[in-house]
């Protein structure tokens, strides 16, 4: 199967997954900001913010490089090495959950007071403490369903996790008001780490006989790779907690509460093409890394379907923010827009960086990967700070911006100095054409809404419609479902 082909078969899987995943998450987002509103969704944001951290510490990057060490050891059909893999992750997982879990607990009160959160709510650190080990948990299966490239099972784990967890946690918030946020912060990784489980139950068991050399390699592999992605990934983690905890000091925990609905718009939007278009590229990327004309066609195709999948939504949501943010959250949540004024344009700088980014992972470059992400959120974090008292939350927008632009020079001569990596002409093309778009677009919304609207919503039809056509979408979907094309050539025969 050709690179093209398997990217957009498993886009197909994934991203249908993912577009379910997000229509969920919407509806939980609307629902649980009508029951607690702005300031409610301001302190469900920095609990999300403060467990996803935390469980970044925990997990080490494991999940990432396990994905790489099982992946590795599979295409070269090493049954052994495949074994250890899997049995150091369950390890090395297993002792993270545990010890990070019983720490985070104990260690609550210092928690509180090092980042300046109301100590009324201090009592639900314990609580947040079963979040952050299910978290740490889940990172084992989610890693072993897409090591083995198990789209469809990775696929409902996704569904399966945010339909149950909307439920209740959604539940929570309906039973007890504000109180009921600590039980809408747990469910999420809880029922993922349950249907993680479950799922991971339908992968062949292990029949290679028990090697500690070999295990204890592949946990020092593991580790190796996973530290600096760690340390990355807990610089933007990190980053945005401090950001949070900024905008909450000097803007009031309503504004904090604007920032959590621009933020989270953009970032599901883009979480969608990323996870769609990528959950399987890294695995294939992986596989093919030493071999530098097969990587460069690869990380070319990755670019291209991203950036031919993203224009119409990013363009659309561009026309459509404002109206958006009213519809998700309500009319209280539209002072967000100035954010995502901004942030949007910063998304596809993100979308094109991302692709060539993951060449120091599959190079083994983490300490390279971790410099990139350092990078990238002290300008975002500094930038905010420096303009945050001249532009308010617009500071955030225009800092996101600027943060991507920089990223994406790193990663782009990063990938150059490694495997010799340069676009080809079809994709600075796109490239280039995508950029001047979504500018476009972002100014006239900024100059007036209706104009943006006027202007966005043919662009975004038409960007669709080129889509459709560059990766013959249409021909794909009638070789996925024989039945309509029977009905097709029924009615044109």
């Amino acid at each position: 199967m050709s690179s093209r082909r398997q990217i957009l078969r498993s886009t197909s899987i994934v991203g249908g997954a993912a577009a379910i995943n997000i229509v969920v998450g919407l509806v939980r987002t609307k629902f649980a900001a009508l029951l607690i509103g702005p300031a409610g969704i301001g302190v469900i944001g920095l609990f999300l913010n403060l467990v996803q951290f935390v469980a970044t510490i925990g997990v080490l990057g494991l999940g990432t490089s396990a994905v790489r060490q099982i992946a590795e050891a599979l295409g070269q059909n090493r049954p052994e090495e495949v074994a250890a893999a899997r049995r150091a992750l369950f390890w090395l997982i297993t002792a993270s959950a545990v010890l990070v879990g019983t720490a985070f607990t104990f260690l609550t009160g210092l928690i509180w007071r090092l980042m300046s959160f109301n100590p009324a709510e201090e009592f639900a650190g314990p609580w947040l403490a079963i979040a952050v080990a299910a978290t740490i948990l889940s990172s084992a299966p989610i890693a072993l369903l897409i090591g083995y490239r198990r789209m469809v099972d990775q696929a409902i784990v996704q569904v399966g996790g945010a339909i149950l967890g909307s439920i209740i946690g959604l539940g929570c918030l309906y039973a007890l008001g504000p109180g009921g946020i600590i039980g809408y912060t747990i469910a999420a990784p809880v029922t993922q780490l349950a249907f993680g489980m479950l799922l991971t139950l339908r992968i062949p068991r292990i029949k290679e006989s028990f090697s500690f050399p070999l295990i204890r390699a592949q946990a020092k592999a593991m580790v190796g790779l996973g530290l600096p992605f760690t340390v990355g990934a807990l610089s933007m983690t990190g980053g945005l907690l401090a950001l949070r905890s900024s905008i909450a000091d000097r803007l009031g925990v309503l504004a904090l509460g604007q920032f959590t609905a621009g933020w989270t718009l953009c970032v599901t939007y883009v979480g969608f093409v990323l996870q769609a278009t990528g959950i399987d590229y890294f695995p294939r990327l992986s596989s093919v890394i030493n071999d530098r004309l097969k990587a460069n066609d690869t990380i070319n195709d990755q670019i291209e379907i991203s950036i031919l999948l993203s224009m119409p939504i990013i363009i659309g949501i561009q026309a459509l923010s404002p109206w958006l943010l009213t519809l998700l959250y309500s009319h209280d949540f539209s002072g967000a827009i100035v954010i995502v004024r901004w942030q949007i344009l910063g998304d596809i700088l993100k979308i094109t960086s991302t692709p060539v980014a993951y060449v120091m992972l599959a190079a083994r470059r983490g300490g390279t990967y971790w410099a990139g992400e350092t990078l990238a959120i002290t300008i975002l974090v500094l930038g905010s700070s420096l303009l945050m008292e001249r532009l308010g939350l617009a500071a955030v927008g225009v800092a996101y911006a600027v943060m991507y632009a920089a990223y994406s020079i790193f990663s782009f001569f990063i990938a150059w100095r490694l495997i010799s990596f340069i676009p080809n002409q079809k994709i600075i093309k796109l490239y280039l054409v995508s950029i001047l778009l979504v500018a476009t677009e972002t100014a006239v919304s900024m100059l007036n809404p209706y104009f943006g609207l006027i202007v966005g919503v043919p662009l975004s039809l038409g960007a669709a419609i080129f889509t459709i056509r560059s990766l013959h979408l249409h021909k794909l979907l009638l070789e996925r479902l024989p039945w309509l094309k029977k009905m097709v050539l029924y009615r044109y025969r």
